[in-house]
């Protein structure tokens, strides 16, 4: 297929997984206090860049807590105490030859036999 210019166009869709796990708990001390916490752990996998020459794969973990203590002080004043992180780190890795385009990504094996500088 091609788009404006005569460019080639590579109608694609990435394979993705992923996958969200979710905890919450509630518990009332009292009339007057309640705690609650909360855990989220979320997981994405995709292929990327499916119409280059190089694939690679994208991992992203993620993590989130949250602790929450509220105290009801009386009919007009709530105090609440909430202690929250959460994070992910973005991988990339796997990266391989496009099968589409090529088996060898190297500079001889994209046809470049000149001697490199």
């Amino acid at each position: 297929m091609t788009g404006a210019g005569g460019n080639l166009i590579f109608p694609t869709t990435s394979p993705s997984n992923t996958n969200q796990n979710i905890f919450k708990a509630d518990y009332n001390l009292s009339s007057k206090d309640q705690i609650s916490f909360h855990y989220l752990a979320d997981q994405f996998y995709q292929l990327q860049n499916l119409t280059g020459l190089v694939l690679f794969d994208r991992n992203i973990p993620g993590k989130s807590y949250k602790l929450q203590w509220t105290r009801v002080l009386n009919a007009s004043t709530v105090n609440t105490l909430q202690l929250s992180t959460s994070g992910n780190v973005i991988r990339q890795d796997g990266c391989r030859p496009n099968p589409s385009f090529t088996t060898d990504t190297t500079r001889r094996g994209c046809g470049h036999a000149a001697p490199s500088v």
